[in-house]
């Protein structure tokens, strides 16, 4: 597997505060706007009018905007349901195994007791996965059986991710026979496996289905791949 980094790292910036400013004719934008054909209604007495409306958000989500309506996607996104899940960015070695040379990527955790956790519970190495230059091994755990020591954890967040059931797969499945119904398309990792590449790959799909072309992987980058 071939595995790509950008050089002297990342940085990405929220859209979340620029979103939350935009305005459309002299009326402020809100999250949970109802959607009724084409149309955009805000709180305020305006509408919107829209070709079409990418709704690029979790699942749950879009139903949200979308409930009252009559939209065929209702059942599909109903079925996809998320989880909430809490990962660490920090330096404690006692979260991967004890065994130095057993050491992977991606490192699972199990614990065989009563009160475990259903959630899965996995530490990143993050020197392996990406060409850090740091003197300490970093890792990143995800709902790890117990924090990592507070002295070295360096971040705490909160995430929620698609749960992959029976019911969500063939839920995947069918969207795609109602993306763009009623001026509706949907985009989102959910719509995948839920990594990130699943996220562009679907922006992309939605956005040349709307006539945008936008811009291939380069020719080198796709014979690597």
């Amino acid at each position: 597997m071939l595995f790509r980094s950008v050089r002297l790292g990342h940085r990405v910036e929220s859209i979340a505060p620029l979103a939350a400013s935009q305005k459309a004719g002299s009326d402020d934008l809100h999250h949970g706007l109802e959607i009724g054909g084409h149309d955009q209604q805000t709180h305020a007495p305006f509408q919107l009018h829209a070709d079409a409306v990418v709704l690029a958000c979790h699942s749950n989500q879009a139903a949200q905007i979308l409930n009252g309506t009559q939209h065929p996607a209702l059942p599909m996104l109903h079925a996809i349901d998320f989880q909430p899940n809490t990962a660490y960015l920090h330096l404690d070695a006692s979260l991967m195994p004890r065994r130095r040379a057993a050491w992977a990527s991606w490192n699972y955790l199990n614990q065989s007791t009563q009160e475990a956790s259903s959630a899965v519970s996995v530490t990143y190495w993050m020197n392996r996965l990406q060409p850090l230059a740091f003197s300490e091994d970093v890792f990143v755990s995800l709902n790890p059986h117990r924090p990592p020591d507070p002295k070295k954890t360096l971040e705490e967040v909160r995430y929620e991710h698609p749960i992959f059931s029976e019911a969500a797969v063939k839920a995947q499945a069918d969207l795609q026979g109602v993306q763009g119904s009623q001026g509706v398309w949907f985009a989102g990792a959910w719509t995948g496996f839920g990594f990130h590449e699943d996220g562009f790959r679907a922006g992309k799909q939605a956005a040349d289905s709307l006539g945008s072309r936008v811009c291939a992987a380069p020719e080198s980058l796709a014979k690597a791949a």
